[in-house]
């Protein structure tokens, strides 16, 4: 059998820029901790409504792109988002998925990880997108270190319960 996936060459080649690589960025957005990857909630969510949920998914290992993920760490990473979506659903009906790879893809970390952002009703269905479009390309304001420590704190007890 030929494999569809690529087999990882260059593991672990982090740079100096690559913020997905550093101890005290995880610990300090770590929501929930798998096998191959971490979820963090985004310090500068996009998210929309009220609770702007905007988690991110990321590789252990450093990965520059989506095309360097091991099958476990893509595996993973499509459990992961089903049980985030599931979990969210009734309160939260639409989800955004998306990462980019590449400069041309407007990927600004060098280490490959997926948004998740979750809406809460139709109305932002179109609005929504808009708004997400905008801040990919223009960025979202970063939150204070409290307000971040306050929402990590409160989703990572929802994440644990959604990945039982």
């Amino acid at each position: 059998l030929q494999q569809s996936y690529k087999p990882v060459q260059n593991e672990g080649a982090c740079t100096s820029t690559d913020a997905f690589c550093r101890p005290d960025i995880i610990e300090k957005q770590l929501v929930y901790e798998g096998t191959h990857l971490y979820i963090l909630y985004d310090y500068a969510p996009i998210g929309l409504g009220q609770e702007k949920l905007h988690f991110l998914i990321v590789s252990k290992n450093h990965r520059d792109g989506f095309r360097d993920l091991t099958k476990e760490e893509y595996l993973e990473t499509h459990n992961l988002t089903s049980k985030l979506i599931k979990y969210y659903e009734k309160q939260f009906p639409i989800t955004y998925l998306f990462h980019k790879t590449g400069t041309y893809g407007g990927q600004t970390v060098p280490h490959w990880h997926q948004h998740v952002i979750f809406a809460e009703d139709s109305t932002h269905e179109f609005f929504g997108k808009l708004k997400v479009m905008l801040k990919m390309l223009f960025y979202s304001k970063p939150l204070s270190n409290h307000e971040l420590e306050q929402l990590v704190n409160k989703y990572r007890q929802q994440v644990q319960d959604a990945m039982k």
